[in-house]
């Protein structure tokens, strides 16, 4: 994306963009692999590490994610984001989610099942 956003005239990557296409993308790996009937991931932490700007003509990206930590109540994930033709790193984050009752009054704990799919996922394993 190029643009002006407070003035700037050089190539940036929106924040608001970028953590949209990150919760989406979070959103749909964690949903298609772990089941959470009754709650949802939330992410609790998000730090992210800009390598460089959205090109006007980049309007797909990819997001791979592998599991650094998992524990009871969620897991730690880094996420990368990449062009999806020139596999260039845009951009690289860590954050952390925890599974959350539906109303967001308390933290769930995991599954066997959903704990075993997260640390079967360590140590750089891609899924």
């Amino acid at each position: 994306m190029t643009g002006s956003l407070h003035g700037q005239k050089a190539p940036h990557t929106p924040n608001g963009t970028l953590i949209s296409t990150l919760d989406e993308a979070r959103a749909r790996w964690l949903g298609q692999r772990i089941p959470a009937s009754s709650g949802r991931f939330v992410p609790t932490r998000l730090e992210i590490d800009y390598r460089t700007a959205l090109q006007p003509d980049e309007r797909r990206v990819r997001v791979r994610f592998i599991v650094l930590r998992a524990g009871r109540t969620g897991a730690v994930l880094r996420e990368i984001v990449q062009n999806s033709n020139t596999q260039r790193v845009i951009a690289e984050a860590v954050t952390a989610v925890e599974l959350w009752d539906t109303s967001m009054s308390y933290r769930l704990r995991l599954s066997d099942e959903q704990l075993a799919f997260l640390r079967s996922d360590f140590e750089g394993i891609q899924r």
